[in-house]
């Protein structure tokens, strides 16, 4: 935000140097990022902070400006010039789609005159880098970055039936710019339109078709509330940034709207001349109902470790403008002022009034009291699942919860509901709460991939959102992966996860999920229970998100092991003698799994027994139909010797025998 001097001193009379006002400014949280001077002003540049678009104004700077030097702020008065015949002889106004405009207003002032702006306005909307268009043109920005109310000006005559109509696009509605760029819209898409087309996107940009001429006489001015986030979708998709989209993405004061257009109204008819007709179209509710929060001064103390008298706190938020509705010698009830939606609470109004207090006023304690916390179970699985994930190689990610419908109703192993719909989102794409992280993870794969970065594997661990009978969903923890490994060194991944959290007694059963490829999927099985999956994704899915390459997924339920004590790690000394290593090559019945190989081996009391880890399955020719050879590498090792081959054939005979009458194994 760029602010003028001696713009801002037109709202407040302060007499000290501007770089000592830059500094005040700074230290209340408006920080002066540079100062440029030039022979006819002074110009700041201010970093504004998302949740005060208060500030995206000069009268707005001008309040903080007066509230630290104790002065008056004077905003001018609006005084309409005499009225002609009546708005709606002339203009018609419809709001079909009210929940993305909340209030609308429209004036008209006939027989202007479009000419060159005045000099002194002329270098006020110069003085911020802003170019001189002409006099009603200028005079909407000059509004706009008077109060923050972004304001619009057609030309009467170039809308059709002499109407506007505030609504949705129709899908594929075709819209020119003043900027001459063209743009095809979708039914997401708010716009002003007159009775035949789109005449602009509303809170963004006009259009061409009906931007102010040397030829204009009747001018309709709008000033309005649109939907912050329907702007903001429709701008971001578009690829488009406005002043105006700026101020109506972060909020704008409802009640300063109907303000602002007085006020352009006001300065056309000086200006440019003309008559302003009579009232003004309006849809819509131009002032709520105004929150009330109640200030305790010894929450003042406790929280700033200062005693601030009563009566200055109550004149420091007098000149914020925020209302004092009474309250007693310790208390004050504050009415909080429209503009400021950042107020809710009372640690809120503490913290206005060590703004304005300064925080230089704030004693420091040398020496705090620092009391180390526990972590709850929540963090210490959390913290494991993300050390073990991270050791591994892949990147941690925070993505959106919102999401599309498509793909998260395709993965979707935890419920066979639809995702949970967000009814309040009208207008935009992303209006699911996801009900699995993996297809968050998929598109981060892909914007990877797009990046030129192939093989980025990735994890998250956060909430998902499941239907529920309840008023609000069920957030189960999750934790999931995506990796361009393959199945094998996935699953070994998982069971380290596993591990890490103190889970026990984890099998995989195969699972025929429809987003994995079959063969190569797993549910994973704790306590009677589905805890987690783990499989190659589904061919058709990667083409579908697009990705250029297979991937494995997981997903695991962190939430149900909170409960449950995660295991004392022990460790054992190196091995001081070498082991025998032998692979098998074993052919078993389809039906025999893998976790039984290991059970049965572990259960055969081999003296030398040291570990087993799967090398490779494989099916065909000259394996039987309804057989499947599985090769597996077996360490035998003694701690106190080093084995000879005979003893380590015995032993490998000990477990073939077992095998054989128990699973019917043979070797190949």
């Amino acid at each position: 935000m760029k602010a003028s001097w001696n713009w801002l001193t037109d709202y407040v009379a302060v007499k000290a140097p501007a770089a000592d006002v830059a500094d005040r400014l700074t230290m209340a949280g408006l920080t002066v990022e540079d100062i440029d001077k030039t022979p006819e002003d002074i110009c700041f540049d201010i970093e504004i902070t998302s949740n005060r678009p208060d500030w995206l104004s000069h009268i707005g700077i001008a309040r903080e400006i007066a509230a630290l030097y104790g002065l008056a702020l004077h905003v001018p008065a609006v005084e309409l010039p005499p009225a002609g015949g009546p708005v709606a002889d002339e203009a018609a106004l419809e709001v079909p789609d009210a929940d993305l405009c909340p209030l609308y207003t429209g004036r008209v002032i006939k027989g202007v005159k479009i000419a060159p702006s005045p000099a002194w306005l002329r270098e006020k909307v110069e003085s911020i880098g802003l170019r001189s268009i002409n006099n009603v043109v200028d005079i909407t920005n000059y509004v706009m970055y008077e109060c923050g109310q972004p304001l619009h000006a057609f030309d009467l005559a170039k809308l059709a039936g002499r109407k506007i109509i505030v609504r949705r696009a129709v899908s594929g509605e075709q819209i020119t710019l003043i900027d001459e760029t063209k743009h095809t819209l979708t039914d997401s898409d708010l716009v002003i339109a007159d009775g035949k087309m789109p005449v602009a996107l509303a809170g963004i940009m006009g259009g061409a078709e009906s931007e102010i001429g040397d030829e204009t006489s009747d001018v309709f001015v709008e000033s309005a509330q649109f939907d912050q986030y329907s702007v903001r979708t429709t701008a971001k998709r578009l690829g488009i940034s406005t002043d105006a989209s700026y101020r109506f993405e972060r909020g704008v004061d409802v009640e300063t709207v109907d303000w602002a257009s007085r006020r352009t109204g006001e300065l056309i008819v000086e200006i440019a001349g003309g008559t302003l007709c009579e009232g003004v179209l309006k849809v819509g509710v131009e002032r709520g109902a105004r929150p009330e929060v109640r200030l305790r001064m010894s929450r003042v103390r406790r929280i700033l470790g200062i005693d601030v008298p009563i009566e200055e706190t109550r004149t420091i938020l007098a000149s914020l403008d925020f209302v004092l509705r009474g309250g007693s010698p310790d208390e004050t009830v504050v009415e909080v002022p429209s503009f400021r939606g950042d107020v809710k609470e009372e640690i809120d109004l503490i913290e206005e009034v060590a703004r304005i207090k300064g925080y230089d006023k704030i004693p420091f304690a040398a020496a705090l009291k620092v009391a180390v916390g526990r972590r709850n179970p929540r963090e210490i699985i959390t913290e494991a699942a993300e050390e073990v994930l991270t050791a591994c190689g892949f990147y941690g990610c925070v993505s959106y919860s919102l999401v599309t419908g498509d793909l998260f109703r395709k993965i979707s192993p935890w419920t066979r509901e639809d995702p949970v719909y967000i009814e309040n989102r009208p207008g935009h794409e992303d209006t699911f709460l996801r009900p699995s992280l993996v297809g968050s993870l998929l598109l981060v794969r892909k914007t990877n991939e797009d990046r030129k970065v192939p093989d980025a594997d990735v994890y998250e661990v956060a909430h998902v959102y499941l239907p529920s009978s309840d008023t609000l969903p069920d957030q189960p923890l999750m934790a999931a992966a995506v990796t361009g490994r393959g199945f094998p060194a996935a699953k070994g991944i998982v069971e380290r996860l596993f591990q890490a959290i103190g889970a026990e007694a984890v099998e995989f059963e195969p699972c025929d999920f429809p987003f994995l490829a079959p063969g190569e999927a797993a549910s994973i099985i704790s306590g009677g229970e589905m805890v987690g999956f783990i499989g190659r994704l589904d061919s058709s899915i990667v083409e579908s998100v697009n990705l250029r390459t297979g991937v494995s997924v997981a997903e695991i339920n962190l939430g149900r092991f909170e409960a449950r004590p995660r295991n004392v790690e022990s460790f054992k000394t190196l091995q001081r003698f070498p082991g025998v290593e032998r692979d098998l090559a074993l052919v078993v019945r389809e039906s025999v799994k893998w976790a039984e190989i290991v059970s049965c081996i572990e259960g055969a009391g081999a003296e030398y027994l040291d570990s087993i880890s799967f090398i490779s399955l494989y099916r065909g020719k000259p394996i039987p139909e309804g057989s499947k050879s599985v090769a597996l590498h077996v360490v035998f090792r003694s701690p106190e010797k080093t084995l000879t081959g005979e003893e380590a054939d015995r032993t490998q005979a000990l477990i073939v025998g077992i095998l054989s009458e128990r699973l019917g194994a043979t070797l190949r």
